[in-house]
């Protein structure tokens, strides 16, 4: 057996660029050979997000107030990196697992007094880690709701949404945004 002699000092990395590497062997074949990984295609690897928006939304939204329904006001896909917006669904997939960083802000507005109330869901399922908001709004006026949740995908492919209900049944979400991001490997 060869022992592999140790490593004690290696130069401080006190500012990494992009372009900085990481070396490592690897041995996957029973010969070691030298490989390394330059640090933005590290983080990137890692670096899941997406989003979609609504601007100058004029459309009328129906909901129930009992039940959640889900949003359908998008109109525009955001940047998006290892995870797939789809605003013609009014949805962001995932298509890793992880956990995810979810947030959302919506200008909500109606011609009748009501409570608004918006929910994360994932995969068909309200999110019960946060997300949930509500939002008393006077007749005539707009009302910005807005939320963030931390939820545990654990299916690679999950659909994250929105989905709202209010004791009115109509309202106009004139500007929103979801956004996801993952922030931890699972």
């Amino acid at each position: 057996m060869v022992k592999l002699t140790d490593t004690t000092a290696f130069p401080a990395a006190t500012s990494l660029q992009d372009d900085a590497a990481f070396y490592t062997v690897d041995d996957s074949t029973g010969t070691p050979v030298d490989k390394s990984i330059q640090i933005q295609h590290l983080v990137a690897h890692n670096r899941h997000f997406a989003s979609i928006h609504v601007t100058g939304a004029t459309a009328s939204q129906s909901v129930s107030a009992d039940t959640y329904t889900k949003l359908t006001a998008f109109t525009t896909n955001g940047l998006a990196n290892g995870a797939t917006a789809v605003y013609g669904s009014d949805k962001i997939s995932t298509t890793k697992t992880g956990i995810y960083k979810v947030q959302y802000s919506l200008s909500v507005y109606t011609g009748t007094a009501a409570t608004v109330h918006a929910a994360v869901y994932a995969g068909g399922s309200i999110q019960n880690t946060g997300g949930t908001s509500a939002g008393k709004i006077e007749a005539g006026f707009t009302q910005q709701i807005g939320g963030v949740a931390y939820i545990d995908v654990t299916t690679a492919a999950t659909d994250i949404e929105i989905y709202m209900k209010s004791t009115h049944t109509a309202f106009i979400v004139a500007e929103g945004v979801l956004t996801i991001e993952r922030v931890m490997n699972t």
